[in-house]
């Protein structure tokens, strides 16, 4: 059921407890309550993008206990506490981009054991207090990590990039990261052996505004590092660390398909840069 644009300043009340989709995108709603989701318990996608919530309750999402995905994106969220996301444990996607962050407390995110996609998107410069170390513990089964746009809190967030066993894909364009950032990511990815793509475009990783993309093949028994044109399809041993020459930076992607056969193609995003140098872990 859709309700965007509709100059809301609360929930829709008397909704069919069937509902699975409640789209609320684009209102001027500023308050939650748990009361609003009682009779909401098949509900499954909840839409707030673009409203004024400044705060969430605790158990404000209770009742929604088949919850797949919460948009939470550009509102005016400060802070992240226990409790917010209790009975969420169904919960897959989780966007809460365009934010002005200060704080996530430690277990804030416990519930939320079979999320997939986390986007942490343009929450700007501003610092954001938590403990990259203990906030992401509960994410074993995170496939996609978006930090895009995001620079103070991406580089706080690296050194908690471990916790992600099954991460497949990683965002962090656009966060002025340098080789130093980059070591960090390395190490902390180092045993990550789901990954598949790290989008970096933005980032002066080989300082004097060189602009790159990293590409990581994840091993255990790294070999010496290979060196090759990226301009077509090309065949590099399994899990290395690459050094990439990419002579057209309009290339739109290419694939690097690793000799074993077991092993999947990794994908190679659109780049700016003229050299992007990797070590061995």
């Amino acid at each position: 059921m859709c309700f965007s644009s509709c100059r809301l300043s609360r929930i829709p009340q008397n909704l069919p407890s069937s509902l699975k989709s409640l789209q609320l995108e684009d209102n001027r709603i500023s308050i939650l309550n748990q009361s609003d989701f009682l009779t909401l318990r098949n509900l499954e996608t909840l839409n707030l993008h673009g409203n004024q919530l400044s705060s969430l309750d605790p158990d404000v999402f209770a009742p929604l206990t088949r919850l797949r995905t919460l948009m939470l994106r550009a509102n005016s969220l400060d802070s992240i506490l226990p409790s917010i996301f209790s009975n969420l444990s169904s919960l897959q996607i989780l966007d809460l981009s365009q934010n002005p962050l200060k704080v996530i407390v430690n277990g804030a995110f416990s519930p939320l054991t079979h999320l997939n996609v986390l986007h942490f998107s343009r929450l700007g410069d501003g610092e954001v207090e938590f403990d990259p170390t203990q906030i992401f513990t509960p994410f074993r089964s995170l496939q996609i990590l978006d930090l895009s746009y995001s620079s103070s809190f991406c580089k706080k967030a690296l050194p908690g990039l471990s916790w992600f066993k099954s991460l497949r894909e990683l965002n962090v364009d656009a966060c002025d990261l340098d080789s130093g950032h980059l070591k960090v990511i390395c190490e902390q990815v180092a045993e990550v052996e789901s990954l598949r793509i790290v989008k970096g475009a933005g980032n002066p990783f080989g300082g004097g505004g060189l602009k790159g993309l990293s590409v990581y093949v994840p091993t255990k028994l790294c070999p010496t590092p290979t060196s090759l044109p990226v301009t077509t399809t090309s065949t590099v041993p399994p899990k290395v660390f690459l050094t990439t020459s990419i002579p057209n930076p309009s290339l739109a992607t290419a694939k690097l398909v690793p000799t074993s056969p077991s092993s999947t193609p990794i994908t190679l995003l659109k780049t700016v840069s003229v050299m992007c140098k990797f070590k061995i872990a």
